[in-house]
């Protein structure tokens, strides 16, 4: 993105600037006008060149940024100078370095701030969930055809351009598929890859959706905002039947505000176990500025979404059921709500991150009922859980660990994936192969491989 706000600065420029200053030629001439022409010409070159990948990647553009830039382009600069000056004087006991640390603190935060506050503005941004890379092509093809023609074929070039982009976009769209993966006349689960955490999509045929869990937030990462909305908005999802929270973890809840401040969430549903961390408490109070509706649930109960699909919540049970101040016997994860998606004749058991007691308690519970198609592995693999009771009595074709990349808990135990093998399971790993995929007709359950 940086080097194509660059590229679209550098070439683009110029011929806004002039094309602004023909619209008002008085303006030019006034000082202040003039510098704030200059700063709309910068912002409009880099919002130009930046549409086609943001568009194309995260389904989505933003419109506030045109505006902001009058204010985040020179103050940028200043940052840069404070940056700068830091460096200069960062040997020398002068105490000049801990003046200009403390300026570039300042007008580091004072500019997040504002990029927080402008990106919070009602309709700061706009998705667009048809647009791939195929477009972008055509974009950046047209926009170089344009820019390399003679000063008096502009019309005649610019027809021309329109009618190349026009015929270009339409084999594209014939040639390239729209990055969709969710067939919309089937069943499909999204199985995401947020890293060390989890998050599952699943739209039924009749275009309900509910999200399980929305993986993790860090300082630099926020699973909902850069991994789930982008998702949903791909595949055209607006709205959300519900949102499952398994268990309050960070790894669990981190990306939620994200989502539900985005999308409309009809009821969140959850055990009602409470869990002393900042991202719980802002979870809390954004359920209860949105007025979002709270459903507790526990062993033997359903979720329901759709007449297409059944939806049973199989845990917590028993001690691990929160009581009435929000608290279990027991690690939290035990307390996590497990679920089988039954669609037609195959079915899906998620675990949540569920150990190898309440594990063995399902396993001796529900016996055959518990057999699944897919299984949602517990705990990322972690070897305290995928008890060798529950695996048998799941007995899946693909068991799926979301898990994250060289994660620092060295997930998936290697005794996890045998004891899956074993049990005749094909094992997906987020972290190896991505996003794991599946779709039922209601007869056969079928991995969709959408990598190209």
């Amino acid at each position: 993105l940086s080097f194509a706000a660059v590229l679209g600065i550098v070439t683009m420029y110029r011929p806004i600037k002039e094309s602004i200053v023909r619209v008002v030629p008085r303006l030019s001439s006034v000082p202040v006008a003039s510098s704030v022409i200059d700063l709309c010409a910068v912002s409009f070159a880099a919002f130009i060149g930046t549409f086609p990948i943001t568009a194309a990647y995260f389904s989505r553009v933003s419109i506030v940024s045109l505006a902001a830039n009058l204010f985040v382009v020179p103050w940028s600069a200043l940052v840069t100078v404070a940056g700068v000056a830091l460096l200069a004087f960062a040997a020398m006991p002068l105490g000049l370095a801990g003046f200009f640390a403390a300026s570039a603190h300042f007008l580091s935060s004072v500019l997040l701030e504002f990029v927080a506050a402008a990106g919070s503005v009602p309709f700061a941004s706009v998705s667009i969930t048809t647009f791939h890379a195929g477009w972008a092509v055509v974009f950046y093809a047209a926009a170089c055809a344009l820019l390399s023609a003679p000063r008096g074929a502009v019309p005649r070039r610019i027809m021309l351009t329109v009618l190349f982009a026009a015929d270009a976009a339409f084999l594209l769209d014939l040639a390239i598929p729209s990055g969709r993966v969710m067939d919309p006349s089937r069943l499909s689960v999204a199985f995401l890859d947020v890293g060390q955490g989890d998050a599952t999509v699943i739209r039924f045929p009749d275009g309900k959706a509910i999200l399980i869990d929305a993986g993790p937030r860090s300082a630099g990462f926020d699973a909902g905002e850069r991994a789930v909305l982008p998702f949903l908005r791909r595949e055209g999802i607006d709205c959300l039947e519900a949102f499952i929270l398994t268990h309050p973890h960070s790894d669990h809840l981190g990306g939620a505000c994200s989502v539900i401040r985005a999308l409309p969430v009809r009821r969140v549903v959850e055990t009602g176990r409470v869990w002393d961390s900042q991202a719980y408490r802002e979870f809390i109070s954004t359920l209860d500025r949105l007025k979002i509706p709270r459903l507790q649930v526990r062993g033997g109960d359903t979720v329901d979404v759709t007449p297409l699909g059944r939806l049973f919540v199989l845990a917590p049970w028993g001690d691990f059921v929160p009581d009435s101040t929000g608290h279990s016997s027991g690690d939290v994860n035990n307390s996590s709500i497990v679920l089988k998606l039954q669609y037609g004749s195959t079915s899906l058991i998620l675990s949540g991150d569920a150990g190898s007691e309440p594990e063995k308690g399902l396993a001796a519970a529900y016996g055959r009922f518990l057999a699944g198609d897919v299984l949602k592995v517990a705990h990322h693999g972690s070897v305290a859980s995928s008890s060798d009771s529950y695996v048998r009595a799941v007995s899946p074709r693909h068991a799926v660990i979301s898990v994250g990349l060289s994660n620092r808990f060295n997930n998936p135990s290697e005794v996890v994936v045998g004891r899956l093998m074993d049990a005749g399971a094909e094992v997906e790993r987020t972290d190896l192969g991505g996003a794991a995929v599946f779709t039922s007709d209601g007869v056969s359950l079928t991995r969709i491989q959408w990598r190209k």
